[in-house]
């Protein structure tokens, strides 16, 4: 409740000055009420309301009086009261996040099932896949800290990554927040919108908790607060109890909120809501797009009040005048009255005119639809993400293998399939998206075989037998294996990870272990 009335505001405030004409109204009442007795001049005024029984409530009845609080009632809904956001709104690029992941020993404890760590990996892994085409990057802190993943609108390119979480990947234990706050930083100076960070934890030592809170207070850094653990701990691992009073005094210096982990989906509906609310914080408060109009809840006391006006004597046409005040105020479009804003989307889809259809729609598929049309196909992808029907899961293939993004959209494919096999068209666009995806891979390593001869100076055809293979010294493969890990690009890494034959968190383990080597103590 507190954190609703920390945002409420009024969408369309100008309207408001149309309570003046009512407080006059009621000022030229009283005093026009106060001539009304023909007793007035003769019985002290003090003496005449005792006289006169029940004249306060018929006053209090009359059309006259109903109409100022109807009228009200009416202007308060125009203004567009509101706060909290709207479900699935608003453009994703503008909630960057950053999942600071904390994978000291501690979070190996099983006082949670299966473990801190992998409970914690679970319920990333279902986040992340909410918040498709919404630039995330991931963190991860023990005795150092490292970016495992840059910023990136791709789930499929972030889940090896977080698949690999465990405190065995870390190279030593620890707890260097100091360090991690030093790493979002300049991700916060290179987001285009204001950053939020995830925090993972079960306890944060007083001094990762400074750094956090200096960088929200230079920074604006929204901050969420995963707590992973229970009071009991794991003594049979040596593991500590959930620090929950040392997260508790971190959220209340950065204004965060402090989610316990509990159910998967509760939790993430909960972070979403929570990532939210920070976002909203930093928007303008006449943000219509984002921000969920609430003047309809104005209806039911406006309803009770109409009902007044079928009584004998009540005059309907001050009420219908009221009614359309209401009525076109509280959207600003006369349109409203008539047409649900998905009836004007589809009205506007029709005509061609997309942009403001996808304005209109409040349906993710019709609005994805229109997205589709203009060529916006982030946007589209991820409006037909919060579906889970086979039309919205092909819906979504196609507006990510039209981003670019083939990865993501055979898996969407994929999805599709696993509902409805019989599905021609996902089958058909799946096929197509693996061989684009076979091509690009053959075109790549024909490059790099090309470009490789190049820089040799002349074709294979050139090299003697004894200078195809040469053995190399122990060791020396193993760490150029490690130098070209660390060379390569987070999507490339990705590819290679999914790829491998191996425990991807081998590679990783290795490429952090290195890094942690060029940091120093």
């Amino acid at each position: 409740m507190a954190d609703a009335l920390g945002v409420f505001h009024f969408l369309r405030p100008a309207w408001l000055w149309a309570l003046a004409p009512f407080a006059l109204y009621a000022l030229a009442l009283y005093f026009r009420d106060r001539e009304r007795s023909p007793w007035a001049g003769a019985v002290e005024a003090r003496l005449l309301k005792h006289l006169i029984a029940g004249a306060r409530v018929r006053a209090l009845l009359t059309p006259e009086a109903l109409l100022i609080p109807l009228g009200v009632v009416a202007v308060l809904a125009a203004a567009g009261p509101t706060w909290a956001s709207q479900p699935n709104s608003g453009d994703p690029a503008q909630s960057p996040l950053v999942i600071v992941v904390e994978l000291s020993r501690s979070m190996g404890a099983k006082d949670v099932s299966p473990s801190r760590a992998e409970r914690a990996r679970l319920e990333l892994r279902d986040f992340v896949r909410a918040r498709p085409a919404s630039p995330t990057a991931l963190i991860v802190v023990a005795g150092s800290a490292h970016v495992l993943m840059p910023m990136t609108d791709d789930p499929a390119v972030l889940e090896p990554y977080l698949n690999a979480l465990s405190p065995e990947l870390m190279p030593s234990d620890g707890e260097a927040f100091e360090r991690a706050a030093q790493l979002v930083a300049p991700l916060a100076l290179e987001s285009q919108a204001p950053l939020n960070v995830l925090l993972v934890s079960d306890g944060i030592p007083p001094g990762g908790a400074a750094a956090f809170a200096e960088l929200h207070r230079k920074q604006r850094v929204g901050v969420v607060v995963l707590a992973v653990g229970t009071s009991q701990g794991d003594p049979a691992r040596g593991a500590r109890p959930l620090d929950l009073p040392s997260l508790e005094r971190f959220a209340a210096g950065v204004d965060a909120d402090v989610i316990e982990l509990s159910f998967a989906s509760r939790d993430v509906d909960r972070i979403l809501h929570a990532v939210a609310l920070n976002r909203a914080k930093s928007l303008a408060g006449s943000d219509a797009e984002f921000w969920q109009d609430s003047g309809y809840l104005f209806a039911i006391p406006l309803v009770i009040g109409i009902a007044l006006w079928f009584r004998r004597g009540f005059a309907l046409g001050r009420l219908a005048m009221l009614s359309l005040l209401l009525l076109t105020g509280c959207s600003g479009r006369l349109l409203d009255v008539w047409l649900t804003p998905d009836q004007q989307g589809r009205l506007l889809f029709d005509q061609g005119r997309y942009r403001e259809a996808a304005e209109r729609f409040r349906d993710p598929m019709w609005r994805g639809l229109a997205f589709y049309a203009q060529g916006k196909f982030a946007d589209a992808a991820a409006s037909f993400a919060g579906l889970d029907s086979k039309e919205g899961l092909y819906n979504l293939g196609n507006a990510q293998a039209q981003g670019g993004k083939l990865g993501s959209a055979l898996l969407a494919y994929e999805r599709a399939l696993r509902k409805a096999p019989t599905f021609r068209a996902a089958r058909h666009n799946a096929d197509l998206v693996r061989e684009l995806i076979r091509s690009q891979q053959e075109d790549t390593d024909q490059e790099d075989m090309k470009k490789a001869e190049q820089d040799s100076g002349d074709a294979a055809s050139q090299l003697s037998p004894d200078q195809i293979a040469v053995p190399e010294p122990p060791g020396a493969k193993q760490a150029s294996a490690e130098r070209e890990e660390v060379a390569l690009s987070p999507a490339e890494e990705a590819a290679w990870l999914r790829q491998v034959q191996t425990e991807p968190s081998e590679f990783l383990k290795r490429k952090l272990a290195v890094l942690a080597a060029r940091q120093g103590p």
